[in-house]
């Protein structure tokens, strides 16, 4: 995993010959996909370009960066998969939305106040999954590739980064509390950035560090899936 990661998406040239699974038909096939992809994902790709090639960039820009194709990211697989809202429209209009309305209606209140509260209600079905449900999402649909392998001569997924953030990487991929506190300090961190851009937020420089490191690893890791690399190769 560690080599095809550096070699397909950190812009290097591999050595297909000499790697295990390497052959010209596999790099065709990655090459072509890659292709036929590169303009739906065209703005995830650049975000994770811009960090690659531009190594001066404070850390709070690529945290940015990579959070945001992310979030593109999440919305571009899973539009049309009932995953960027929380219930399906009939499940809403036919269910919560008939009570709340009973609500509304009976309550005291103006006429007018009644029909603004109703518009309000009658489609908060369609209120999108936020950050943190779509990061959740997306480590769910890789954990797959996290599961220890049995074999003691193999390394497991998690285990093939000599960076400093495997420690972290791990740790989310196996302990669900672990996940939450990740998610809350990504979702925190970025807010932040966001909406208090001048105000310094406590973080460490090695903390920030670690926490890009594993979500931009997250990423690589769903477009090396986009682009149809196989299972037992990003394992490998």
């Amino acid at each position: 995993m560690s080599y095809v990661l550096r070699s397909e998406l950190f812009g290097q040239s591999p050595s297909y010959g000499n790697h295990p699974h390497g052959h010209k038909g596999h790099l065709e096939k990655i090459f072509q996909n890659w292709i036929d992809k590169r303009e739906k994902f065209k703005i995830v790709f650049q975000e994770l370009l811009i960090n690659i090639y531009n190594p001066e960039l404070y850390l709070e820009y690529k945290f940015m960066n990579i959070v945001q194709a992310l979030e593109i990211y999440h919305k571009q697989t899973q539009k049309g998969k009932h995953k960027i809202e929380y219930m399906s429209q009939d499940s809403y209009q036919n269910g919560i939305y008939q009570k709340l309305r009973e609500v509304i209606q009976n309550y005291p209140m103006e006429e007018d106040f009644k029909r603004f509260l109703d518009g309000k209600v009658k489609y908060l079905f369609k209120v999108e999954k936020n950050l943190k449900d779509r990061l959740r999402d997306i480590i769910d649909n890789i954990s797959y590739l996290f599961v220890d392998n049995n074999d003691d001569t193999k390394q497991s997924f998690a285990d093939t980064f000599n960076s400093q953030d495997d420690s972290l990487f791990s740790r989310i991929t196996q302990d669900q509390n672990e996940l939450d506190k990740f998610l809350k300090r990504v979702v925190y961190i970025r807010n932040n950035l966001i909406v208090h851009p001048d105000k310094e937020i406590k973080i460490k420089n090695q903390e920030l560090y670690d926490l890009l490191c594993t979500v931009t690893l997250i990423l690589q890791t769903c477009l090396l899936i986009e682009i149809e690399v196989s299972t037992d190769t990003i394992k490998a």
